[in-house]
């Protein structure tokens, strides 16, 4: 017996039983949804382990390259309550 079975993008022609087929190419899109979602997770972890690396490097490369003057300014700016609220709202809105 020869049954021709519907895909998603083509039409092919099978002799065997039409329940065998359907499984398969139902397992097979069950398979490849599975390494879709993994494909996923997998780039979502490289990303946010770049991005955590990427801070840490470039904070410690701040702190290196404006170590004390970065300090002494920000004692200067916030060296009395009031003035250190206004500076930060000041920073904030820009």
């Amino acid at each position: 017996m020869v049954f021709l079975l519907r895909g998603a993008d083509k039409l092919f022609i099978t002799t065997g039983n039409v329940k065998k087929a359907r499984k398969k190419k139902k397992e097979k899109t069950e398979r490849v949804k599975r390494w879709i979602y993994f494909d996923v997770l997998t780039l979502l972890g490289g990303l946010s382990l770049f991005f955590l690396f990427g801070m840490n490097l470039m904070g410690a490369s701040l702190e290196k390259r404006a170590g004390s003057s970065l300090k002494i300014l920000l004692g200067e700016l916030t060296s009395r309550k009031n003035i250190g609220i206004l500076d930060g709202e000041w920073v904030s809105r820009r």
